[in-house]
């Protein structure tokens, strides 16, 4: 009853069942290994975001330290500017030194404050 026909066919078939098979278990494999993959990279750019916000704060802390410490300095410098000007307005010798220099001097002032790439007018 079972042809030879009919036998090729059936072994085809159960020959396609199992090539399918072992192809479904290879795509949940890479499946399986693709969501364990993305979950550990998830994991490891959560850490280093956490390190580099870290870093960041550390940073932050460092650039306020630093433009208080600046600006510290630009105001004992303009007053110490305001404090030679008011002396050159007494003593005729220093108004001389002075007025050849107030130009370098204020210059100086404004380029340490001026932002960096800027120039002052």
């Amino acid at each position: 009853m079972n042809t030879p026909e009919q036998r090729s066919v059936e072994s085809s078939d159960a020959d396609l069942r199992s090539h399918f098979q072992a192809l479904q278990r290879q795509n949940n494999f890479l499946l399986t290994g693709l969501v364990v993959l993305s979950l550990i990279l998830m994991g490891y750019l959560f850490i280093q975001s956490r390190r580099a916000g870290k870093d960041l704060k550390q940073v932050q802390m460092q650039v306020q330290r630093v433009t208080k410490a600046n600006q510290e300095r630009e105001k004992r410098l303009r007053e110490a500017m305001t404090t030679l000007s008011q002396f050159s307005a007494t003593n005729e010798e220093f108004r001389k030194i002075f007025a050849v220099n107030e130009q370098a001097i204020i210059d100086f002032l404004n380029r340490r404050t001026n932002a960096p790439g800027t120039d002052t007018p």
